[in-house]
Protein backbone atom coordinates (compact mmCIF):
# COMPACT_ATOMS: atom_id res chain seq x y z
CA UNK A 1 0.00 0.00 0.00
CA UNK A 2 1.49 3.39 -1.00
CA UNK A 3 2.45 5.76 1.77
CA UNK A 4 0.04 8.67 2.24
CA UNK A 5 1.24 12.27 2.41
CA UNK A 6 1.68 13.59 5.94
CA UNK A 7 -0.89 16.36 5.42
CA UNK A 8 -3.59 13.83 4.47
CA UNK A 9 -2.81 11.73 7.54
CA UNK A 10 -2.85 14.81 9.79
CA UNK A 11 -6.18 15.92 8.32
CA UNK A 12 -7.69 12.48 8.86
CA UNK A 13 -6.44 12.44 12.47
CA UNK A 14 -7.85 15.89 13.20
CA UNK A 15 -11.23 14.89 11.75
CA UNK A 16 -11.36 11.73 13.85
CA UNK A 17 -10.35 13.67 16.98
CA UNK A 18 -12.99 16.32 16.28
CA UNK A 19 -15.73 13.71 15.89
CA UNK A 20 -14.63 11.87 19.01
CA UNK A 21 -14.63 15.10 21.04
CA UNK A 22 -18.09 16.04 19.79
CA UNK A 23 -19.42 12.59 20.62
CA UNK A 24 -17.79 12.69 24.09
CA UNK A 25 -19.34 16.11 24.83
CA UNK A 26 -22.76 14.87 23.79
CA UNK A 27 -22.44 11.73 25.91
CA UNK A 28 -21.27 13.82 28.88
CA UNK A 29 -24.35 16.03 28.43
CA UNK A 30 -26.52 12.93 28.34
CA UNK A 31 -25.00 11.54 31.55
CA UNK A 32 -25.24 14.90 33.37
CA UNK A 33 -28.86 15.21 32.33
CA UNK A 34 -29.52 11.74 33.74
CA UNK A 35 -28.03 12.79 37.07
CA UNK A 36 -30.30 15.87 37.18
CA UNK A 37 -33.35 13.80 36.32
CA UNK A 38 -32.58 11.05 38.83
CA UNK A 39 -31.95 13.54 41.63
CA UNK A 40 -35.41 15.11 41.05
CA UNK A 41 -37.26 11.91 40.41
CA UNK A 42 -38.52 10.81 37.05
CA UNK A 43 -41.86 12.21 35.97
CA UNK A 44 -43.59 11.54 32.69
CA UNK A 45 -42.32 14.76 31.00
CA UNK A 46 -38.78 14.27 32.26
CA UNK A 47 -38.73 10.68 31.00
CA UNK A 48 -39.85 11.85 27.55
CA UNK A 49 -37.12 14.53 27.51
CA UNK A 50 -34.57 11.94 28.54
CA UNK A 51 -35.62 9.56 25.78
CA UNK A 52 -35.48 12.36 23.20
CA UNK A 53 -32.03 13.45 24.33
CA UNK A 54 -30.73 9.87 24.16
CA UNK A 55 -32.26 9.51 20.70
CA UNK A 56 -30.57 12.69 19.48
CA UNK A 57 -27.18 11.55 20.80
CA UNK A 58 -27.54 8.16 19.11
CA UNK A 59 -28.65 9.81 15.86
CA UNK A 60 -25.67 12.17 15.95
CA UNK A 61 -23.25 9.26 16.25
CA UNK A 62 -25.02 7.32 13.47
CA UNK A 63 -25.14 10.30 11.10
CA UNK A 64 -21.47 11.09 11.73
CA UNK A 65 -20.44 7.52 10.95
CA UNK A 66 -22.67 7.42 7.86
CA UNK A 67 -21.14 10.70 6.61
CA UNK A 68 -17.58 9.42 7.09
CA UNK A 69 -18.38 6.15 5.27
CA UNK A 70 -20.08 8.05 2.44
CA UNK A 71 -17.08 10.35 1.96
CA UNK A 72 -14.67 7.42 1.94
CA UNK A 73 -16.78 5.64 -0.68
CA UNK A 74 -16.94 8.77 -2.86
CA UNK A 75 -13.18 9.34 -2.78
CA UNK A 76 -12.17 5.68 -3.16
CA UNK A 77 -12.16 5.57 -7.01
CA UNK A 78 -9.79 8.55 -7.31
CA UNK A 79 -7.46 7.57 -4.46
CA UNK A 80 -4.93 5.72 -6.64
CA UNK A 81 -5.21 8.17 -9.54
CA UNK A 82 -3.77 10.97 -7.42
CA UNK A 83 -0.68 8.88 -6.56
CA UNK A 84 0.05 7.24 -9.93
CA UNK A 85 2.47 8.64 -12.47
CA UNK A 86 0.79 9.84 -15.64
CA UNK A 87 0.87 7.41 -18.53
CA UNK A 88 3.32 8.17 -21.30
CA UNK A 89 2.16 9.38 -24.69
CA UNK A 90 0.98 6.45 -26.77
CA UNK A 91 1.83 6.79 -30.45
CA UNK A 92 -0.32 4.56 -32.64
CA UNK A 93 1.42 2.57 -35.38
CA UNK A 94 -1.66 1.53 -37.35
CA UNK A 95 -5.24 2.63 -37.90
CA UNK A 96 -8.35 0.54 -37.28
CA UNK A 97 -8.09 -1.01 -40.77
CA UNK A 98 -4.52 -2.15 -40.10
CA UNK A 99 -2.79 0.40 -42.36
CA UNK A 100 0.64 1.55 -41.21
CA UNK A 101 0.72 5.19 -40.08
CA UNK A 102 3.59 7.51 -40.96
CA UNK A 103 4.31 11.21 -40.58
CA UNK A 104 6.03 12.90 -43.50
CA UNK A 105 8.68 14.19 -43.46
CA UNK A 106 9.96 11.91 -40.70
CA UNK A 107 10.47 13.65 -37.34
CA UNK A 108 8.09 16.45 -38.36
CA UNK A 109 5.88 18.03 -35.71
CA UNK A 110 2.37 17.81 -37.13
CA UNK A 111 0.90 19.56 -34.09
CA UNK A 112 2.39 22.83 -35.36
CA UNK A 113 1.39 22.37 -39.01
CA UNK A 114 -1.10 24.86 -40.43
CA UNK A 115 -2.64 22.09 -42.51
CA UNK A 116 -2.29 18.30 -42.54
CA UNK A 117 -2.63 16.34 -45.76
CA UNK A 118 -3.65 12.68 -45.46
CA UNK A 119 -2.55 10.34 -48.25
CA UNK A 120 -3.45 6.65 -48.49
CA UNK A 121 -1.15 4.40 -50.55
CA UNK A 122 -2.30 0.78 -50.31
CA UNK A 123 -1.34 -0.42 -46.83
CA UNK A 124 0.12 2.91 -45.70
CA UNK A 125 -1.52 6.09 -44.47
CA UNK A 126 0.75 9.14 -44.55
CA UNK A 127 0.20 12.44 -42.74
CA UNK A 128 2.06 15.36 -44.32
CA UNK A 129 2.59 18.85 -43.03
CA UNK A 130 1.11 21.10 -45.70
CA UNK A 131 0.01 24.61 -46.37
CA UNK A 132 -3.56 25.83 -46.15
CA UNK A 133 -5.33 25.89 -49.52
CA UNK A 134 -5.11 29.70 -49.75
CA UNK A 135 -1.33 29.68 -49.23
CA UNK A 136 -0.92 26.87 -51.77
CA UNK A 137 -2.95 28.82 -54.35
CA UNK A 138 -0.85 31.93 -53.69
CA UNK A 139 2.34 29.91 -54.34
CA UNK A 140 0.90 28.57 -57.58
CA UNK A 141 0.06 32.11 -58.76
CA UNK A 142 3.62 33.29 -58.05
CA UNK A 143 5.13 30.55 -60.24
Amino acid sequence: MPKQPESATATRRSTVVRHLLLSAVLWATYILYWRVVISRGVERQAALSLVLLGLFVALQVLFTQAWVLYNRRVTEPSRDRRRRRPAGVRIPTSDFLGRRLRAWPPQSDLTRAACIIVRVDGEEKRFEAGLPLEAENALERRR
